[in-house]
């Protein structure tokens, strides 16, 4: 008899560890080759298990191919997974990350952590370049030979680990960082389409997370809705408000539950504060944008509401892949129970 390796299944809106519902919380771990966080570190990883002693999944950054820390190393960069001279001919994947993911998987499964492989691949996925110019024929979403080498990965490491135990899913492409006017919401679909097709002919088993540009945006989910694909899970952010939750001259000052700047809630959104101004104007410098508005957990709770519909109206489980509270910020501790 042949034992499979333990995987969570996708039910309509749950996630089922062993056919019962589970709700992953956990942390993020960056690894890199030819750094000192090559592979788990009883100082650093081995501390956050101890502190956190109930978290169940941990975020593997890991996968860096084609990415902005790898590249920055220089031109001979052996630490990207896409810098593949040193490995076999024709390859898609550096061959020493695939020897490394094994080593890290092999240490979250025996600590008991369910692990999100994740690949980031931030100048393939529409980083600047220095001119601050995004040039669509450079990422995924513009270059033929790229993605088919992208796409060629994603097969090979699923191929590669689809054995190991507790891989919760494989996270497509952490995080398309271009906005529509650049490129359309459909061809980043697409690419999360063939993704998605190339890992499940390997490993129908493992879930695959998708989510939407740019930056995982929440308001944006339905453009990376798959209605085609099955065991599919969907990953947005969570930075509200942004003075609570990221590193701001002003976050020291702010309180929670307080009064804010309505735009500082709607920081992606001005229009819900000046509903009445007219198209094209500029609402960051309007009264509205800084009309002080009350946030509590009735409005943390209010700006999930379309993000909990898109999960509910599809049939599909939904991730909140970052969220966290600025550092010092008084009323923290009531904003992360909120």
């Amino acid at each position: 008899m042949v034992t499979l390796p333990r995987r969570l299944t996708v039910n309509r809106t749950e996630i089922l560890d062993g056919g019962r519902p589970i709700r992953l919380r956990g942390f993020n771990l960056l690894f890199m080759l030819d750094s000192p966080y090559e592979v788990p570190r009883v100082d650093t990883d081995g501390l956050l298990k101890q502190l956190l002693p109930g978290v169940n999944v941990v975020r593997l950054v890991m996968l860096h191919w084609d990415d902005g820390p790898t590249e920055s190393a220089g031109k001979d960069n052996r630490n990207d997974c896409s810098e593949t001279r040193y490995s076999v001919p024709s390859a898609s994947i550096n061959v020493r990350c695939l020897s490394q993911f094994e080593s890290i998987l092999q240490w979250t499964a025996a600590q008991g952590l369910w692990a999100i492989i994740t690949a980031r691949a931030s100048i393939a996925a529409g980083e600047p370049s220095k001119d601050g110019v995004v040039h669509a024929g450079n990422t995924l979403f513009g270059n033929d030979d790229l993605r088919r080498r992208f796409i060629a990965m994603w097969r090979a490491v699923a191929a590669r680990l689809k054995n190991f135990d507790m891989i919760a899913a494989y996270e497509i492409l952490s995080e398309p960082r271009v906005h529509a006017d650049v490129v359309p919401a459909s061809k980043v679909r697409e690419l999360y389409e063939e993704a998605v097709t190339a890992i499940q002919a390997v490993d129908p088993r493992t879930p695959c997370v998708v989510g939407p540009a740019p930056f995982y945006d929440r308001v944006n989910l339905a453009d990376a809705f798959l209605p085609t694909k099955r065991n599919v899970i969907y990953a947005f952010n969570f930075f509200v408000p942004q003075a609570y939750v990221q590193h701001r001259d002003d976050a020291q000052a702010a309180k929670y539950p307080g009064d804010i700047p309505c735009c500082e809630l709607h920081d992606k959104e001005h229009r819900k504060c000046c509903p009445d101004v007219k198209q094209g104007v500029d609402l960051s410098r309007r009264s509205c944008c800084h009309q002080l508005v009350r946030v509590d957990s009735g409005v943390l709770e209010q700006e999930l509401v379309e993000t909990l519909h898109f999960g509910q109206s599809h049939g599909v489980p939904l991730y909140l892949d970052q969220w966290g509270v600025e550092r010092g910020m008084s009323g923290r501790l009531d904003y992360l129970r909120d």
